[in-house]
């Protein structure tokens, strides 16, 4: 079998000062934050590190940490800088996108969210009705402000937007369907010209949100 290397014993991240620190039995790098937003990325780009550390045997830190800096994952707690979204919203507002939909990375995204201190967030939700959303979003009851919900377009099993915030309700989340993304992102943008705005639910959904902009 192949030789194992795991983390939280045969390396390590932290966060610390603003910095990433990666620590295995051979090297100690002080490097920037990654790029990608969240603290599990710390444990993705660790991993990376740890795994080309064992195929290249050594690194070279500054390459590291721009290879940190340049990486890009679509839809994963992305920031949407430019594009034509942000019609629909005002300047003040924030908008990123999560592919989440299953309950690791609803964590994930929770996590990033509650980082976001003193802002107002609201959701903008569409699932497949293969997924629970019950499983989903008992992690945002205690986060968002809001919730819209919509339908996928062009997928034929996108869940109902009322189930979506129905299962909302019961989780003590104030939600209520909207007839699209557009629609919703300009709803909020009313409701609240500050408010952090993140579109998630479904890979699918981060297709079609991608496509619009």
């Amino acid at each position: 079998p192949s030789p194992r290397f795991i983390f939280g014993e045969d390396f390590q991240v932290s966060k610390e000062n603003g910095r990433f620190i990666y620590q295995d039995d051979q090297s100690l790098f002080d490097l920037d934050l990654p790029s990608l937003q969240g603290d599990h990325q710390l444990i993705n780009a660790g991993t990376a590190i740890a795994a080309a550390q064992k195929i290249l045997k050594k690194l070279d830190a500054k390459k590291v940490n721009q290879a940190l800096k340049n990486i890009k994952h679509r839809a994963r707690l992305e920031k949407i800088t430019k594009g034509k979204l942000l019609e629909y919203i005002n300047p003040n507002n924030q908008l990123y996108l999560d592919g989440a939909h299953n309950e690791a990375a609803a964590d994930a995204v929770q996590k990033f969210l509650e980082t976001l201190k003193n802002k107002k967030i609201y959701m903008i939700l569409g699932m497949l009705n293969t997924k629970d959303p019950k499983v989903f979003l008992k992690h945002f009851s205690s986060t968002i402000t809001a919730l819209k919900t919509i339908s996928i377009p062009h997928q034929d099993n996108s869940q109902d937007p009322k189930v979506l915030a129905k299962v909302a309700n019961e989780f003590g989340i104030k939600a209520n369907p909207s007839k699209g993304i557009t629609e919703a992102l300009h709803e909020i943008a009313n409701e609240d010209p500050n408010a952090i705005i993140i579109i998630t639910g479904s890979l699918y959904l981060m297709g079609e949100v991608l496509n619009l902009n």
